[in-house]
């Protein structure tokens, strides 16, 4: 039997969301070649790039909303999320998460539903 970490306890600012249905950080650390005059004419190596944190989360839209989503967006606050992968999992923290765009949309069933597009500066596993 298979066991999978499933992500679950997403927190903003301290406070617990129930309403996000998927919630996607990523770790990207580009890098370029290193291109110099060499007789092989080959790159020697690669750069360091400068690492991002974007983040995508999908959420319902309730009657009461839990967060200002397109407030957060337009006021250009940073926040910090939290989350737990599994029980007893690895807390990972997003530090001085901006979002870039909020996009309403409904899905199959008919649920009203934000698709946010959102960047960290710090991303953390305790």
């Amino acid at each position: 039997m298979d066991n999978f970490v499933d992500i679950h306890h997403v927190e903003i600012g301290g406070q617990s969301i129930e309403t996000v249905k998927s919630f996607a950080p990523d770790v990207n650390d580009p890098k370029a070649p290193v291109k110099t005059m060499n007789r092989a004419r080959r790159p020697l190596g690669f750069t360091r790039g400068v690492p991002e944190f974007p983040v995508k989360i999908s959420a319902v839209i309730p009657l009461v909303p839990e967060v200002d989503w397109q407030g957060w967006c337009l006021r250009g606050e940073e926040k910090t999320i939290t989350f737990e992968r599994g029980d007893n999992g690895t807390r990972v923290t997003l530090s001085r998460v901006a979002i870039n765009s909020v996009n309403e949309k409904a899905d199959e069933g008919g649920e009203a539903m934000y698709d946010i597009d959102a960047v960290a500066l710090d991303y953390r596993e305790e």
